[in-house]
C-alpha cells in the first residue's frame, strides 16, 4: 500500500477523470470537494482509516463506490442521491445501520456489499429494490 494521509483538494479539478482509486492508504476523511467530480465513474477508497464521508449529492455519473475495509459507523445519507450508482460496497466497516435513502436508489442499485459489519437489520423498504 501507499502511506497517503491526506487527500488534496485539488484532485476535483482533474475534471475528466473517470476512475479514482485512493485504496490501501492512511486517509481518515476525504476533502469535500470530491464532490465536484461529476464526472467520475468510478471511486475505489477501500482499506484506509476512512472516519468520515463527504456529501456525495454531486456525483450524479458514479456507477461504483467502493468503501470496504474502513472504520465508518455510518455513510451519508446523500448516497440515495446517487441515482447512477450500481454498486455499492461498505463491508467490512463499523456500520452500525444503513440509511433509509438508499431505497431511493431502487432503479441503480445492481450490488450491495454490507457484509461484516454490526448491522442488525437493513431498511426495511430496502427489499422493495427493483434490482
Amino acid at each position: 500500500g501507499n502511506v497517503i494521509h491526506e487527500l488534496s483538494p485539488a484532485v476535483a479539478d482533474i475534471k475528466g477523470l473517470l476512475h479514482l482509486n485512493i485504496s490501501s492508504n492512511f486517509l481518515t476523511t476525504l476533502p469535500s470537494t470530491v464532490n465536484h467530480m461529476s464526472n467520475l465513474l468510478v471511486l475505489s477508497a477501500r482499506s484506509n482509516q476512512l472516519k468520515k464521508l463527504p456529501y456525495f449529492d454531486g456525483m450524479y455519473r458514479l456507477r461504483e463506490l467502493d468503501l470496504s475495509n474502513n472504520l465508518l459507523e455510518e455513510v451519508p445519507k446523500t448516497l440515495g442521491d446517487l441515482k447512477s450508482l450500481q454498486i455499492l460496497d461498505v463491508s467490512y466497516c463499523q456500520l452500525r445501520t444503513l440509511p433509509l435513502e438508499l431505497c431511493e436508489l431502487r432503479r441503480s442499485l445492481r450490488i450491495l456489499k454490507a457484509s461484516y459489519n454490526f448491522l442488525f437489520e437493513l431498511p426495511q423498504r430496502l427489499g422493495n429494490l427493483a434490482s
